[in-house]
């Protein structure tokens, strides 16, 4: 056997001829070298299954190098090969990116090894638990609240399938107020009698009789409205006399047609009408209501509806804290009407009662690292990070460590590790703890060891790291020597949070599992199950996540939740009710996004419908938190604002809002609506702030997403803009798409025409049709299908005529490196063997991966930048609030 390769094509005219091929003209010399590195791989990996005909495709992770490395490493041409892949031991990204090419050789050279079942593993679908011969569900299937509230939508599409509930619950009146203090009072001729004066100067009363009918500061009145047919409703909050009349303030209760829920155009809520919401609306600003605006007195009972005998028209209950600036419902707790000084709190009331050193006792401790804002002479774009080194409670100061960034003291910084610090000697004393503005997460790393997971996403989650010392005197940077010291100080992520038990996860839809991982990744979740249909996402999904704890189920979400409802099928890989703690969901998002240019065909009606699907898997579940992600435009739609009213129907506590990739560390302009539910034992988690610039927000919708639920801009970040050129830049040249590096397996795109190249490399500046990307701005949406025209987002490179490759596309969407993409090829049913399409490019299936996907780093923001709502609130059950984590 000869040590290196030698390649022959065959005749197309004689298959008894075949020639070989020796030094290229200097023109190919570069494809050439590339096609003989893959012609080695594809020898290797045959010698490789041939010495081990059981092997499987994950055996490429380690097992394939350590075999050829053990066989093969004294060997020159060997060790040539080896260096191409630059230190990488796991063969799995390049295999997957050349399997056709092995799997021709395979079949067409010498011995056949197309049958080796490592052909059929990882491009079988039987792999993961379909059962091919399954009859496909045609409809929605849907559990019987789903069906009330959706059916009208969608009347064609839903399979409702009854689900037994047992209601055996007795009806309570228990309402201690007489019809006669909630009839209609009197103003006519009438001088209200004012009692219990608090202020005589100010002629402030807690008690007011009007018509021989007490009211009560704290009580609930409903007074006439300024819109015909409304009822207005609140909470007195004060008396104030003036002559022989009064004033009084308020909080308003909103209705349900008050809140969000008023875009609803039918409202199936449980005794809808009866429903309102506390909240902190005052009207402090404007001046008070006259006396004679209160019509009655009412009730508000502050239990579920189905308890209730609701008969009068002066009763009401109240389950809800609505945050009306948030769009947010939170479960009202009585307490919240606690009055202070003889009033109740209200939204403008200044509800400081301690001093700004007594709050930041409450929320910082010693060895706590901080965000301030910037300093004096420090970039004024961005906080700086600190650590809290003492507190001195006499004097009321802190003294802080300064942390720097690398590009403040050094020109040699890498754009890759934006979230790198510099430990310094300079500690300072600080008072002015309004300029304090959260926590932030800072880790002592080896710099011998790859980056830990949480800190390879550039800084989202507000973390960071070191291990480097800055001398600020003598301005010299020298690496950290007593590493115990400063792992015990600095631990890791995994240490802080290692000790709290895992969220169960069902991951619905879940393709290639960004939404996941991320949350995997955070800490907190185990994604116990995931439920896809797609193939080629499932094993993205399977080779990224840590571990085999995973039960992946390719099979469609209505036959899963049909045969759980009916006990059918084989369901011994679904969890059962009440072993699922958190439901993640992004259904499918086409039949919602402004790019659709055909919302009203079946497709899109029947992709719509599956937000059903996801309200019956919470029906069906219950579980303790939920959180649904999908395109900004589907608040726009009736869906939408049903699948609110159906959750605060099975008791949830929601919040949504917008969350923009760019501010959470990936450079791409991408929108995406999150939904949090929690059930009303639990604390329902805050939106966080932003944690990235995106200087060029003013040119596209960030102005009008600000202004949505609860999304607050700031004027400083964590960290700066990540641009195109930051992110991709690293990648080595592959003009039209020719050349291939085996370092970068992936960064490959689409073949196009000759035609479409020179159009491409002919672009003007001014084109409105045919446009590159700006190297100095951030990526447009990554969709499905990528075509380079005004009809899609841009996607042309900003240098090369191209498209973006998929190792490109991948980091815009907060992949790592080392993460394996797969894509499908072909499976020939009626045959047993495995055989690809002939002439096919499975790089549109991998831009589908991406374009159906969620921005990593928007889920390491969602979760890690707030420990405290995290580790405390979903876990520790805390009742500290404070805000975040991808974007989505």
């Amino acid at each position: 056997e000869v040590s290196d390769v030698e390649v022959f094509l065959k005749s197309n005219v004689d298959e008894e001829v075949w020639y070989k091929l020796l030094d290229p003209h200097p023109f190919y010399e570069k494809v050439w070298k590339t096609f003989l590195w893959k012609a080695r791989l594809a020898k290797y990996v045959l010698d490789y299954l041939h010495e081990n005909p059981g092997s499987l495709f994950q055996d490429m992770k380690q097992n394939f190098y350590d075999w050829t490395t053990r066989l093969r490493g004294n060997d020159g041409n060997y060790r040539d090969w080896i260096s191409a892949v630059n230190g990488n031991q796991d063969f799995r990204s390049i295999v997957a990116n050349s399997i056709d090419f092995l799997w021709n050789q395979a079949y067409n050279i010498g011995e056949d090894y197309s049958n080796l079942f490592f052909f059929k593993d990882e491009f079988c679908p039987s792999l993961y638990s379909n059962v091919s011969n399954a009859a496909k569900v045609e409809k929605t299937v849907v559990t019987n609240l789903a069906y009330v509230w959706f059916n009208d939508l969608f009347p064609k599409h839903l399979n409702q399938i009854e689900v037994i509930v047992n209601n055996n619950m007795e009806k309570v009146n228990g309402l201690e107020l007489e019809d006669e203090e909630c009839r209609i009072l009197d103003h006519e001729g009438r001088i209200p009698e004012f009692k219990d004066c608090i202020s005589t100067e100010q002629q402030i009363y807690t008690k007011v009789i009007i018509d021989n009918v007490p009211i009560y500061v704290g009580d609930a009145v409903e007074v006439y409205p300024d819109i015909e047919g409304e009822r207005w409703i609140c909470y007195i909050t004060e008396f104030q006399k003036i002559n022989d009349s009064g004033t009084f303030r308020l909080i308003w209760l909103y209705t349900r047609e008050q809140s969000i829920l008023g875009n609803l155009n039918r409202d199936f809520g449980s005794m809808y009408e009866k429903e309102v919401f506390f909240t902190t609306h005052c009207e402090c600003s404007f001046l008070p209501m006259g006396i004679n605006k209160i019509m009655r007195k009412v009730k508000i009972y502050y239990n579920e509806p189905e308890y209730l005998d609701l008969n009068g028209d002066h009763l009401f209950f109240c389950r809800y804290y609505y945050r009306h600036t948030e769009c947010a419902f939170l479960r009202f707790y009585q307490e919240m009407l606690k009055k202070k000084n003889g009033k109740l709190p209200c939204g403008c009331a200044s509800l400081k009662v301690s001093s700004d050193f007594e709050n930041f006792l409450k929320s910082y401790d010693v060895g706590d690292c901080i965000l301030v804002n910037p300093l004096n002479g420090d970039p004024q774009d961005l906080y700086t990070v600190c650590s809290v080194e003492s507190i001195d409670s006499k004097e009321e100061t802190i003294n802080l460590r300064r942390f720097y960034r690398v590009s403040e003291v050094s020109e040699k910084y890498e754009l890759n590790k934006i979230n790198e610090v510099l430990y310094s000697d300079y500690i300072f004393e600080f008072n002015d703890f309004q300029k304090v503005i959260r926590k932030c997460h800072v880790e002592f790393v080896d710099p011998n060891r790859p980056l830990p997971i949480n800190l390879q996403h550039k800084g989202a989650g507000n973390q960071f790291f070191f291990w480097r010392k800055y001398h600020c005197s003598i301005n010299i940077i020298s690496p950290i020597v007593d590493c115990g010291k400063f792992r015990a100080k600095f631990p890791n992520y995994l240490e802080k949070t290692g000790h709290i038990a895992r969220l169960r996860g069902l991951d619905l839809f879940c393709g290639g599992g960004s939404l996941g991982r991320g949350l995997e990744d955070a800490g907190v979740v185990h994604c116990q199950w995931a439920i896809d249909r797609d193939v080629a996402a499932l094993r993205t999904y399977r080779h990224n996540v840590q571990g085999d704890h995973t039960n992946i189920i390719n099979e469609d979400v209505n036959k899963v939740l049909q045969d759980l409802i009916l006990g059918t099928g084989d369901t011994q890989s679904i969890p059962d009710k009440g072993e699922v703690d958190i439901i993640l969901a992004g259904p499918p998002c086409q039949g919602f996004s402004s790019l659709n240019r055909e919302k009203e065909n079946e497709r899109s009606i029947y992709n719509n419908s599956m937000m059903a699907s996801v309200a019956s898997f919470i029906d069906y579940y219950r579980p303790r938190y939920i959180l649904i992600e999908n395109v900004t435009e589907i608040t726009k739609h009736q869906v939408f604002v049903r699948l609110l009213g159906f959750l605060l129907d099975l008791k949830y506590q929601i919040r949504f809002n917008v969350v923009s990739a760019a501010h959470v560390g990936c450079a791409q302009k991408r929108y995406r609506i999150f939904l949090w539910g929690a059930s009303r034992d639990e604390v329902l988690p805050e939106m966080p702030p932003m944690t990235h610039e995106y200087k060029n927000h003013s040119k596209f919708r960030e102005i009008k997403i600000f202004q949505m639920s609860g999304f607050e801009y700031e004027e400083a970040a964590s960290f700066p803009m990540i641009t195109i050129r930051d992110l991709i830049d690293d990648l080595p040249s592959i003009d039209t798409g020719i050349y291939w590096y085996p370092e970068y397996p992936d960064h490959h795109t689409l073949v196009l025409s000759r035609e479409f190249r020179e159009i491409l490399r002919r672009i003007p500046p001014c084109s409105h049709y045919y446009h590159a990307l700006d190297s100095e701005d951030i990526f447009s949406t990554i969709i499905t299908g990528m075509s380079g025209d005004a009809c899609c987002p841009k996607a042309v490179h900003y240098e090369e005529p191209r498209m973006l490759s998929v190792r490109e596309a991948a980091r815009a969407q907060g992949f790592l490196d080392s993460d394996l993409i797969c894509a499908r090829i072909r499976v020939n049913r009626s045959s047993t063997q495995i055989k690809p399409k002939k002439l096919t490019n499975n790089r549109l299936e991998y831009y589908r991966n991406f374009g159906n996907s969620l921005c990593d780093y928007g889920f390491q923001w969602l979760l890690n930048s707030n420990e405290n709502i995290i580790t405390l609130q979903f876990i520790e059950q805390c009742q500290f609030q404070h805000c975040l984590i991808m974007g989505f």
